[in-house]
């Protein structure tokens, strides 16, 4: 059995496309003005869950991409007072780095050196390393609407700022997303993960017996 057979993942469509939708409605309720600043405890949780879960990649992408079009168009509407034509654009530049985030997180979810790691540590990563290109790198930034800004007002977090900076604030939020993804797909993975290592662990036996032992 090769590694991509054995973390292949089992989600649905429609659970992938859910997970699409459930992520760009929790992105626009954490952000003015609807400032449901709580839920970015789990905003990150359903693309996290649709990366791992999904059966193919060709398949979560545009899943995830879509929905977060119209979060963006959102957002940025107040980029139409400026240029009407722009707004379309923006929000689609914009949300390719979603699916671009669940990219790198299915990268190494399933890569053997980091695949045993849980999404808690996983997750974060990749979104931080990805929101930094956008926010600073790419086209000299973009800084807007990052995983730490709704934690702006609540000082006993923006605090951890003084440390860390804002990067510090969004890696800890993004864990915890990461970890409530980790109690729905952790599971799977890791079942997913075993026959590998047995695999592994009997190529030994099998090159003593010629190759001709079946070994999954």
């Amino acid at each position: 059995m090769t590694a991509s057979q054995s973390h292949r993942g089992t989600a649905s469509v429609g659970f992938v496309a859910a997970c699409g939708f459930a992520h760009a409605i929790l992105m626009t309720l954490v952000f003015p003005p609807l400032d449901v600043w709580w839920l970015v405890f789990i905003a990150a949780s359903p693309l996290a869950a649709a990366a791992v879960a999904a059966r193919r990649v060709r398949v979560a992408l545009p899943c995830l991409l879509l929905p977060m079009i119209g979060s963006w168009l959102w957002h940025q509407w107040w980029v139409t007072e400026i240029s009407a034509a722009g707004i379309v654009p923006m929000a689609i530049y914009l949300a390719l780095w979603t699916p671009l985030i669940a990219w790198v997180i299915r990268r190494l979810a399933r890569s053997r050196t980091f695949g045993g790691l849980p999404l808690a540590l996983i997750v974060p990563v990749a979104w931080t390393g990805i929101e930094f290109l956008r926010s600073v790198l790419v086209f000299d930034g973009y800084p807007w609407y990052l995983f730490f800004q709704p934690w702006i007002d609540l000082l006993p977090v923006a605090s951890l700022a003084w440390w860390g900076g804002g990067w510090l604030v969004g890696i800890w939020t993004v864990s915890l997303s990461g970890l409530f993804a980790e109690a729905w797909c952790g599971p799977r993975r890791r079942g997913r993960q075993r026959p590998r290592r047995r695999c592994r662990r009997s190529q030994p036996a099998a090159a003593r017996d010629g190759g001709r032992r079946s070994l999954c």
